[in-house]
């Protein structure tokens, strides 16, 4: 019985190990925060509306980074983006690992489409 032990936690460390090492995976939500302060989820919003991109996958918690390209040119670390002009804008998330603490090698993205329209202001200046 006392040979048990060693086995069980060697069992127990390799089962923790194995957990750590995850396949990234890559998705999002698109929320827009809507002027009287509501959230909904749509691909689509206006002019100067703060669109949220929020990571939505169990794997998230094992990444240690998170990239978001907005389609307009600019990329961040920031979930919320607004954007300047009208547009169709293709959103990219890249999620990376996390191996040892740091920023590991492993990666997966993942893309969508957002439409952004004039807003009221925007389109009383045409």
């Amino acid at each position: 019985m006392k040979n048990l032990n060693p086995i069980l936690l060697s069992l127990s460390i390799i089962a923790i190990m194995s957990s750590c090492s995850h396949e990234p995976k890559a998705c999002f939500t698109v929320d827009l925060l809507k002027p009287d302060g509501t959230y909904i989820t749509t691909n689509k919003g206006k002019v100067g509306e703060r669109f949220y991109f929020s990571p939505m996958c169990s794997e998230h918690n094992f990444s240690s980074a998170t990239i978001f390209e907005y389609g307009d040119g600019t990329k961040g670390s920031e979930e919320g983006h607004e954007y300047n002009k009208p547009g169709n804008y293709t959103v990219k998330c890249k999620v990376f690992a996390a191996e040892h603490g740091a920023k590991g090698e492993k990666s997966a993205e993942f893309t969508q489409a957002v439409t952004v329209l004039p807003s009221e202001k925007t389109a009383s200046l045409k």
